[in-house]
């Protein structure tokens, strides 16, 4: 494909085209690009990585156990996602995708009113999901409380609220 196919039509690029291009993955991979190396043995030979990433805001982006989910595996390489200390925290203590955790956040935690309380080592969070609702969206977030917005690329919207 030309520079211009690339920048038009990127629904053809797949998952981790996106994720890459928002500059928010690393891939991590064994000596060569043709070694496999899958989440059974990332774990061994990079345990430190697989158990302390989330504590950096880090998660495994396509985890082998929920390739259902997320429709790809890791079995080549490792993709790691920046997402925030809080939502990595979350995911990696329930054993979660970013898919289940969003559809989560999206069907549970919906409202200023039903946040996701979550404890991470550096302090204490409510998160949840306002629906993007056409040209104009409110986002509520509570009056002098420190807070992150983030699209969920999709239709809607993360708030994170530090406790």
């Amino acid at each position: 494909k030309t520079k211009d196919q690339y920048t038009t039509d990127l629904s053809s690029m797949g998952k981790d085209y996106y994720d890459h291009a928002l500059g928010t993955s690393i891939v991590i991979k064994k000596h060569s690009e043709h070694t496999r190396i899958n989440e059974a043995n990332f774990k061994k030979e990079f345990a430190w990585i697989y158990e302390n990433a989330h504590k950096y805001g880090f998660i495994i982006r396509y985890p082998d156990a929920c390739a259902n989910h997320t429709g790809q595996n890791s079995n080549v390489r490792i993709h790691y996602r920046y997402i925030g200390v809080e939502h990595a925290t979350y995911m990696h203590e329930n054993h979660i995708c970013l898919e289940e955790y969003i559809d989560l956040l999206k069907t549970k935690h919906n409202s200023v009113n039903t946040p996701l309380s979550v404890e991470t080592e550096n302090g204490n969070y409510d998160i949840y999901y306002i629906q993007f609702n056409g040209n104009h969206t409110s986002v509520p977030v509570p009056k002098g409380a420190k807070y992150t917005i983030s699209g969920d690329n999709m239709n809607g919207f993360i708030v994170s609220v530090e406790k």
